[in-house]
């Protein structure tokens, strides 16, 4: 933008204080220009430039000079080559000037004489690269994960009839109702088995909390003397104790597990009331009602999931080098960005694309190359003559060596493995 308005600048000062060569007669004439040729003496007289402004078919006045010669005076055309804004006839017929085809040229100071600037900038950067041999022995150990998958474990579980949600409900109370809930408990529940079902099986639900939510489930089925009972799943570190009866307890507390054998005895209970893990129970004798009565009470419920064993994962657990050997050096130049600028003497920044044609006078040119470094130089452009300035650096540097590595075989360590527990 400062060399814009220092072009403009110079123009104006141009036009005002042009002075013209010729003195003119006063006698104006007006004319109808389809079209001019305008000519500037920096191209020795006969360059042609053209005018931005000028329309064909214009109304021009000039003022005559002599017989043949015109001076331009109605409109003001600034030469885009030296600045001049007088603008004289030639090659015109006698009389008043020639319309179709005039050409104009001005006489008066000459185009300033120009010099030139080169710029020549290079940086480059070397570096070394060593390549190194190096021959290792590695020690593996194999390792494996054994992954046991569980469910979610529950304490407090106990057993009723399968479907027991078809006729669940809950008091005012928040007490469960339409389900068989051991006298004095809120949660507890048992099982009322047919004897006429147990034959062929009687499914069941396990459940847990006051709300009755089952969280598994078994059948119970006589066979013999004894009454088996058969989980939905295998049980993983679980707890748990049956007892089958003819009639319902009535413990105190609610917990039938914790009623004492004479009192369990009173209901048909066999033995004693133990979290013993045995699911295979005496069967009592068959109720008045035609019913049997099971009791189930887990401390801890979690199913077992299954177990997962991974896939044998070898470790380089420890690398032993034997020794190295220097195999090659390698040198890589590649080039440094470098820029710079150029400024004149008033500070303003010079376009490259004027470097060919700077008028004379000191310029000032600044290297920064892409590794912060640089360097300024003051340089003098003479008319007619191209003026140099250089900039050259030279970095080196070593980078880490290119190791290539040959391994010797392996020592195998004994596999070690992970046991781990997951909750699905």
């Amino acid at each position: 933008m400062k060399r814009a308005i220092s072009f403009m600048v110079a123009f104006v000062m141009l036009f005002a204080f042009a002075v013209p060569v010729f003195a003119g007669s006063g006698e104006i004439v007006d004319v109808a220009v389809d079209n001019a040729g305008f000519h500037c003496n920096a191209f020795g007289g006969n360059g042609e430039v053209d005018i931005d402004n000028y329309a064909p078919g214009t109304m021009l006045q000039f003022e005559r000079i002599d017989a043949t010669t015109w001076r331009l005076v109605s409109d003001i055309y600034v030469c885009p080559k030296c600045g001049s804004n007088e603008w004289i006839s030639f090659s015109n017929k006698d009389g008043i000037p020639d319309g179709h085809n005039i050409q104009l040229y001005h006489p008066g100071t000459p185009a300033p004489e120009y010099g030139s600037l080169v710029i020549n900038a290079s940086a480059v950067l070397n570096t070394t690269t060593e390549t190194i041999k190096e021959f290792w022995q590695r020690e593996i150990t194999p390792y494996q994960t054994i992954t046991q998958y569980v469910s979610p474990a529950y304490s407090s579980v106990t057993a009723t009839n399968a479907g027991y949600q078809n006729t669940l409900g809950f008091d005012k109370k928040n007490n469960p109702t339409g389900i068989n809930v051991v006298p004095n408990s809120n949660h507890f529940t048992y099982a009322a088995l047919p004897a006429a079902d147990l034959e062929n099986g009687v499914q069941l639900a396990l459940v847990v909390g006051n709300k009755i939510d089952q969280v598994g489930a078994a059948s119970i089925k006589k066979v013999g003397d004894n009454l088996v009972i058969s989980f939905d799943g295998d049980l993983y570190a679980s707890s748990f104790g049956a007892m089958a009866f003819n009639a319902v307890p009535q413990p105190s507390n609610g917990n039938i597990h914790s009623m004492k054998d004479k009192d369990l005895a009173k209901y048909g209970a066999v033995g004693t009331f133990n979290h013993d893990n045995i699911s295979v129970i005496p069967c009592p004798p068959v109720g008045k009602d035609g019913n049997i009565y099971l009791y189930i009470h887990f401390d801890s419920l979690q199913y077992d999931l299954g177990i997962d064993t991974s896939d044998i994962n070898n470790v380089v657990t420890k690398d032993y080098k034997v020794r190295e050997e220097v195999i090659g050096t390698d040198v890589v130049q590649s080039p440094v960005g470098v820029q710079y600028t150029v400024t004149d003497e008033s500070g303003n920044l010079v376009d490259p694309a004027d470097f060919a044609a700077l008028l004379p006078g000191t310029y000032t040119v600044v290297y920064l190359d892409a590794n912060g470094k640089g360097n300024t130089e003051i340089v003098q452009v003479e008319a007619g003559q191209t003026a140099t300035s250089s900039y050259s650096a030279v970095y080196t540097a070593t980078t880490d060596p290119v190791r290539l590595i040959e391994y010797l075989p392996d020592i195998k360590n004994p596999t070690v493995i992970t046991h781990k527990t997951v909750v699905k």
